[in-house]
């Protein structure tokens, strides 16, 4: 999750406003990854938490659904790890 250690440039500036990303075969032809931050105490990144799987499985509708998944694990690990989780309200439905 480099957009949140302070990499510059739109996709990173994307995936800090939606808090989270997607990779297509970034390291391994035919797997895509899907992944949320978790963050601590003054908005400090702790980590990631991610999904992966075959691109088979990754259709628009599962990317949605897992996302929304993502989304509350996150915000349950940041609020675990002393973080303010409802920076996530704005990115759940």
């Amino acid at each position: 999750m480099l957009a949140f250690t302070g990499k510059r440039g739109a996709e990173f500036d994307m995936i800090r406003a939606e808090l989270f990303s997607i990779s297509r075969g970034e390291l391994y032809d035919g797997i895509v990854s899907l992944a949320a931050p978790a963050f601590g105490p003054n908005d400090k990144l702790e980590g990631a938490i991610s999904i992966s799987g075959p691109d088979s499985r990754f259709d628009a509708e599962a990317i949605a659904r897992n996302r929304q998944y993502l989304y509350r694990a996150s915000q349950r690990l940041t609020e675990l790890f002393g973080g303010d989780g409802t920076r996530f309200q704005a990115v759940l439905p």
